[in-house]
């Protein structure tokens, strides 16, 4: 059977839609017991269990070798405290996700996996996964994902000074994507120093067993407090510049194949592995047009004739000598442009909708057209220059100001994560409280 892809940010949902007791419900005990409280929630044997084994089967599909039970158990319900607190945490900001925004990021899934809704529902049923249990995850991971957004964008600014200072550093030249591995070794805000040295040992101790060749995905999974940990500590392709910058002044020195020292961060200890290099720079060509327009929009009291009409009236003045730029101020309804006498400046003819791309791309230079229709009203415009212009600077720039926002973002809701579970109640009942991990393999 054909493997159902799902869009990255949807990875968590998949591990929980994939993982849901629904899914086996024949499985579940008439009683269940309660492993941990979160707040007002609370986690339940037969979910940890159930979420345990799909694990264990998405470890198996990748060739990782599984962490001993006890880790793999620990990290597992780790990761579901900290899903049940961001879902607590969207429901008191009264983040909802309604059913149009879901429908539409089912179909975006469909067809990604070119499949229909419908084809797509029989995939997910062959694997044993209920559709609407698949829409009810899916709807819990958007909301998270909104969360996320809102808690950490709020914290994020970029200035020009930044972008400039980037751009003349030398991460702006490094255009090449990195597939990366990733370890972390936790450090809470406010540690004791004793327990800051007990994590850097730590670190160096997996530091030891990658250099010994014990598999980095398999270490990850089993000792990494990063949210990636059960993804075998994946980060999957970064530009060099997206990320943080101990990572980017880390892989100037590594080739594919290689991993890091133990790295220092406010989150904690970082091991990276550099899996794969690629890309490299490329000119950014594209044809722009000048141009200006007037708009006159229909309403109550001006239907399409009379607006039609309107605009042939303002043609024929132009036709005759008429100042357009005075005319557009005086006619226009494109309050934006009206005022610069409609004029729309140098642009890419993509950024216009259909209908008046449609015109402005094949009208000549200097030609007024006749009057059309847009979804915006009617319109009469003139080109009065084309040109191909390099947008290779402009573009660097909005790329620097997307890269310093992921990497802030990245390492702000790191924080964030580590911020709301440190705060949360959570009171672990019967065996389920985690017990400490050493990473030192048993020797047989």
């Amino acid at each position: 059977m054909e493997v159902i892809k799902i869009p990255k940010i949807f990875c968590t949902a998949l591990f929980l839609i994939l993982s849901t007791p629904y899914g086996f419900a024949a499985n579940v005990q008439p009683l269940d017991r309660i492993l941990v409280v979160v707040e007002d929630d609370v986690i339940l044997a037969t979910e940890l269990d159930q979420q345990l084994a799909q694990v264990k089967k998405q470890l198996k599909s990748r060739g990782t070798t599984l962490p001993p039970e006890e880790s793999l158990r620990s990290q597992v319900l780790e990761r579901m405290i900290v899903e049940t607190l961001q879902l607590q945490e969207a429901n008191r900001r009264g983040i909802e996700v309604d059913d149009l925004t879901l429908n539409e990021t089912m179909n975006q899934i469909a067809r990604q996996n070119r499949v229909s809704l419908e084809e797509f529902s029989k995939q997910l049923a062959a694997d044993g996964i209920s559709y609407e249990i698949f829409r009810a995850d899916l709807r819990k991971e958007i909301a998270i994902s909104r969360l996320t957004q809102r808690m950490v964008a709020s914290r994020i600014t970029i200035s020009e000074q930044e972008i400039d200072e980037f751009l003349a550093s030398q991460q702006a030249s490094d255009n090449a994507e990195y597939l990366l591995s990733h370890i972390l070794i936790a450090v809470p805000e406010n540690t004791a120093a004793e327990k800051i040295k007990q994590a850097e040992q730590q670190a160096d101790v997996l530091y030891k067993d990658l250099v010994a060749g014990k598999p980095f995905d398999q270490l990850a999974a089993t000792y990494s407090n990063s949210q990636n940990a059960l993804e075998g500590g994946t980060l999957g392709w970064r530009k060099g510049a997206e990320l943080p910058k101990l990572f980017s002044r880390e892989l100037i020195n590594m080739k594919a194949g290689d991993f890091s020292h133990p790295l220092r961060s406010p989150s904690g200890f970082h091991l990276i592995k550099l899996e794969d290099v690629r890309g490299g720079d490329k000119r950014q060509i594209v044809p722009q047009l000048h141009a200006r327009h007037i708009l006159i929009k229909t309403n109550a009291v001006i239907d399409d004739n009379q607006a039609r009409q309107q605009l042939n009236d303002i043609r024929r003045q132009l036709s005759n000598g008429g100042d357009f730029a005075a005319l557009a101020k005086q006619y226009s309804e494109d309050h934006g442009s009206a005022t610069e006498g409609g004029d729309l400046g140098w642009t890419e003819s993509t950024t216009f909708v259909p209908t008046f791309r449609s015109v402005v791309d094949s009208l000549p230079l200097k030609k007024l057209s006749e009057p059309f229709q847009s979804q915006y009203g009617w319109h009469i415009v003139e080109v009065l220059e084309r040109r191909q212009y390099d947008k290779t600077e402009d573009l660097k720039r909005t790329q620097v100001r997307e890269l310093l926002f992921k990497r802030k973002a990245a390492e702000e809701e790191d924080l964030w994560i580590r911020r709301i579970r440190e705060q949360a109640y959570v009171d672990y009942r019967l065996d389920a409280a985690p017990k400490k991990i050493d990473n030192k393999t048993d020797k047989k």
